[in-house]
C-alpha cells in the first residue's frame, strides 16, 4: 500500500502493460517475509479496484498460496485499458 501513489505515477506515464510484483513485506530480522496470504492479497486489491493493473505477481516470500489467494481477489476487476496513443 505504501507504493501505490508511486505506482499510479508510473502507470499514468506509461502507455505500455504495468504490473506490480512485491515481496510478502518487508524483511524481518531472520530474513523472513512476515504476510500470509490474506495479508498480502488484501494489500494489493486496491490496485486491481483502481484499475491500475494488467497483471500482478509476487516475489520474496510469496507461495503458491499467496498467489491464488490474490488472485481470487483480484478476479472481480477488469485489468487497466492501456491508452490510446495516436498513429503515426
Amino acid at each position: 500500500a505504501q507504493m501505490k501513489r508511486f505506482y499510479k505515477m508510473l502507470v499514468d506515464m506509461n502507455p505500455g502493460w504495468c504490473h506490480v510484483y512485491p515481496n510478502a513485506g518487508l524483511p524481518n530480522a531472520m530474513g523472513g517475509y512476515d504476510e500470509n496470504p490474506e495479508m498480502f492479497s488484501t494489500s494489493l486489491v486496491d490496485y486491481a479496484k483502481d484499475g491500475m493493473l494488467n497483471f500482478v505477481g509476487g516475489c520474496c516470500g510469496t507461495f503458491p498460496s499467496h498467489i491464488a489467494a490474490l488472485a481470487k481477489k483480484c478476479s472481480a476487476y477488469k485489468p487497466r485499458l492501456l491508452p490510446e496513443l495516436e498513429k503515426y
